[in-house]
């Protein structure tokens, strides 16, 4: 990070930028009030010496043993991260435009480094000091180098990275819950454009893993894209799979396709239109996939605008980013005979099996919604025949693990993404636009909680 701070020919830009951010501080009163009692609370630990706020252990700034170990030195730091966390989030929940928040978050990352207790001269030489000269160290005769490695204190252990924070620094985009049910919750995101598309967007999560890989940090959320780029965006989060009932009664995938359902319901009914278009994320996709089948071969595929499977489904890779490493262990145990219902789902989509689901034959000849496949080379084969006879666009990768939903448009070469191809192919098939709603939820359907929910928190 650059330390230098703003020049005088940016002045206008952050004035016109910290003004457009404290209107929308103001008119996101609930979310300052959450963020500015966390941002306390975290202090008072602070000062109480339970916080377990810590730097990263690669961080050279503070490296040495003494920014752990030493109350005081510890207490600067994690003040310092408490305050710039802090100030992320709330850049993050402020939905400003792409130059407005690149403007601010220069500043906030200028005055974080300014502001660093590694740049207080004092505190540093201090740190330097009690780790290159540790007190209390006997004066010994030759020979018994023994009592005095006995007399250094040990090193620290290296601190466990900090988990981010649910809600704030991962799974961030506004919105709320609409829709609570004992399978799952689903999340309604505050539009950020004035005008959003006729036909919403679900969201189809692996109810396998933590739900929201879709919606990892700032600039790195699939959801907060299609939020950004006009769609109506809603999406399921999983209760935790030993909390769902049905999973040790025999109809896993029955449970499972039914809260599809569901939630396809709550999307027509918020939306006010006959249709929505699916997205499903690694073994969400199956389960999407074959609720798809299930309405198609009950006549019912129009309820499905058109449909959209990435194939994320593959082992996380090494060196992987730390919202990707943080979702990858917030995920639970899932139950055999769910884990068993969904494999089997996969095989009947690929031609090579059979699975029912809500009584129905899970069978992709009856499908012909339109599909936007991104996935590997046997990925997108499998998923192209799971679209039945129904045309589909193709976003081939070299791999298909969880990273592959990150696709963050380069700002040079935004062709590169598929979150790019996405976005246009999605367009023409989600309707006209219109005004984008006043609130969140509708027809009966309230926000009781802010996103991402309890459940999601709750893992």
């Amino acid at each position: 990070m650059s330390s230098e701070p703003p020049t005088a020919g940016t002045d206008a830009t952050l004035a016109a930028a910290g003004a457009r951010l404290a209107t929308a501080l103001l008119s996101r009163p609930v979310r300052l009030a959450r963020h500015t009692a966390g941002l306390v609370g975290e202090l008072v630990r602070i000062g109480l010496g339970s916080s377990t706020l810590a730097p990263d252990p690669a961080d050279p700034r503070f490296a040495a043993a003494a920014w752990a170990r030493d109350p005081v030195l510890r207490r600067a730091v994690q003040t310092h991260l408490a305050t710039t966390g802090a100030a992320d989030a709330l850049l993050a929940d402020a939905g400003l435009a792409d130059a407005d928040d690149a403007v601010l978050r220069g500043l906030v990352a200028t005055l974080a480094d300014l502001a660093s207790p590694s740049s207080n001269p004092v505190l540093r030489a201090l740190a330097s000091g009690r780790t290159d000269a540790p007190a209390d160290i006997p004066d010994v005769a030759p020979g018994e180098t023994s009592v005095v490695l006995a007399a250094v204190p040990p090193a620290a252990r290296p601190t466990a990275p900090r988990r981010l924070v649910v809600g704030e620094e991962v799974a961030a985009t506004p919105g709320a819950v609409v829709l609570r049910t004992p399978s799952f919750e689903l999340l309604h995101y505050l539009p950020q454009t004035r005008e959003v598309r006729d036909v919403p967007v679900l969201v189809v999560p692996a109810p396998t893993a933590a739900s929201y890989l879709a919606d990892l940090s700032p600039r790195r959320s699939l959801v907060e894209y299609l939020v950004r780029g006009g769609q109506q965006v809603l999406a399921m989060s999983w209760a935790d799979p030993a909390a769902r009932a049905g999973d040790a009664h025999g109809a896993p995938l029955d449970l499972h396709g039914q809260a599809v359902l569901d939630a396809l319901d709550a999307c027509e009914r918020i939306s006010r239109t006959p249709a929505t278009a699916l997205l499903g994320v690694g073994d969400g996709a199956t389960l999407a996939a074959a609720t798809l089948a299930h309405l198609a071969t009950l006549g019912l595929a129009d309820r499905v605008a058109c449909a959209a499977w990435v194939a994320a489904d593959g082992p996380l890779p090494a060196g992987a980013a730390r919202d990707l490493r943080q979702w990858a262990a917030d995920g639970a145990d899932v139950p055999d005979g769910l884990r068993g219902a969904l494999e089997r789902a996969a095989a009947a989509l690929d031609g090579h099996g059979h699975a029912d689901l809500l009584g129905t034959p899970v069978d992709v000849d009856a499908v012909a919604a339109e599909t936007f496949v991104v996935g590997d080379g046997p990925g997108v084969a499998r998923w192209a025949r799971a679209a039945g006879s129904g045309a589909v666009h193709v976003e081939k990768l070299s791999h298909a693990g969880p990273d592959a939903v990150v696709a963050t448009p380069d700002a040079g070469a935004p062709d590169d993404s598929w979150w790019t191809a996405l976005l246009a192919w999605l367009g023409p098939r989600t309707g006209p636009t219109r005004e984008a709603p006043a609130e969140l939820g509708g027809r009966g359907l309230r926000a009781v909680a802010p996103s991402p929910g309890d459940y999601v928190l709750a893992r």
